[in-house]
């Protein structure tokens, strides 16, 4: 179960509370419950909820006043009187699948994890396009993923110097966990392959197809087949493989 670590001000209209738990799909589950409660109680009001791995941000938009001090016990109320035991244990509603090419060209540090890691290439892409991964919450890019369920085999560090510009779509490896890069950026993650969709286009609505519950599977494809779908992804015609659970 979530209890409370601390709530605290961020400023003068936001409020973030801090939960006791661990980072696991259980706790993701009870952390989107609490989430969609919190959104709905206030609903009458401008206000816009967020989560990290084990925390929620309520962003009062309205430019008035804001009594923080009241909200923040009117907060623990709601929570408090929530029943998180009733939640099931399955979170995900929509399983995405990537195409990721794993391909030399889109792929600087895939021989330096292999020779690292004591693998072979395909044992990283095998490893890599098993897991189903949790989305846990969207962050430091818009369209960039958080991802939980990286075996521990291919848990590596960051980059000591990180890279000042890394290619739209590339696939990396950092820590614990792996992602992509949904636009071009400096980063410090080891890139092992490119996956050639859009993550996040602000031109359409909603501007992403992933939400925090949902899961990545990433598939491996060839070069061809990794230039074809960028392009039908160009011309709007790609639409990836999404899988709905009950």
């Amino acid at each position: 179960m979530l209890n409370i670590k601390r709530i605290l001000n961020l400023g003068s209209h936001v409020i973030l509370v801090e939960f006791d738990t661990e980072i696991k799909p259980e706790s993701l589950h009870q952390l989107l419950k609490i989430k969609a409660v919190l959104a709905k109680k206030y609903h009458h009001k401008k206000v816009e909820v967020t989560n990290t791995y084990a925390s929620l941000c309520i962003h009062f938009l309205n430019e008035n006043k804001i009594e923080l001090n009241t909200e923040k016990e009117r907060i623990k109320s709601i929570i408090s009187s929530i029943d998180l035991s009733e939640i099931s244990s399955a979170i995900s509603s929509k399983l995405h699948v990537l195409p990721v090419c794993y391909a030399d060209e889109f792929a600087p540090d895939l021989d330096f994890l292999a020779k690292e890691l004591k693998l072979s290439k395909q044992q990283i892409i095998n490893l890599h396009t098993e897991p189903k991964y949790t989305i846990y919450f969207h962050g430091f890019l818009p369209g960039f993923l958080y991802l939980g369920g990286l075996p521990e085999t291919l848990h590596f560090p960051r980059k000591k110097t990180p890279r000042l510009q890394i290619p739209k779509g590339s696939v990396g490896i950092g820590g614990e966990q792996t992602g992509v890069y949904p636009s071009e950026s400096p980063g410090g993650w080891q890139l092992i392959g490119n996956c050639p969709l859009d993550l996040f286009d602000v031109y359409q609505n909603p501007p992403t197809q992933f939400q925090a519950g949902d899961q990545i599977q990433f598939e491996a494809i060839s070069k061809e087949a990794h230039q074809e779908i960028k392009q039908q992804v160009k011309e709007g015609k790609y639409q990836h493989q999404i899988q709905t659970h009950d």
